[in-house]
């Protein structure tokens, strides 16, 4: 092992590795040494890297702070994008119980409006309207 560093010989190391931490535990820190001990720099270098685990590093405040808020504005995204998945599917759905045609083109208009006001003015018309180009027009 002492001028090998390829897959395979990273494959028996990591196994070996693996091993050791399964040992009981007052021969374990002696077989990881021993195992470490006849590796070459390379080698050495590329267990480094396996263990650098950044996950177990503590988080200090302004690193969870940014975590934090990101998982709100995701949250935030997420219940905008049901509320408007929520109007688009009701729009057409009364414009289905009010027996107007959707055509191909207006559906896809529907389902690619990103505001929610335009959404809401447009189910606000779809009770009164007399066509779909109505409901969708600029002017109610």
């Amino acid at each position: 092992m002492q001028d090998r560093r390829g897959p395979k010989a990273q494959g028996v190391v990591r196994r070996a590795l693996d091993l050791a931490a399964t040992a009981p535990e007052d021969v374990r820190d002696g077989l990881t040494r021993a195992i470490l001990g006849v590796l070459n720099e390379a080698m050495l270098a590329i267990v480094r890297r396996w263990t650098m685990d950044f996950s177990k590093l503590p988080e200090g405040p302004v690193v969870k702070a940014f975590k934090d808020e990101g998982r709100r504005e995701g949250l935030r995204k997420g219940l905008r994008k049901g509320r408007r998945r929520g109007m688009q599917t009701t729009l057409l759905r009364l414009l289905e119980k009010r027996g107007f045609s959707v055509s191909p083109e207006q559906k896809a208009k529907i389902e690619s409006e990103m505001h929610e006001a335009v959404l809401s003015g447009w189910v606000d018309r779809v009770l009164d309207a007399s066509s779909v180009d109505q409901v969708l027009g600029a002017n109610p």
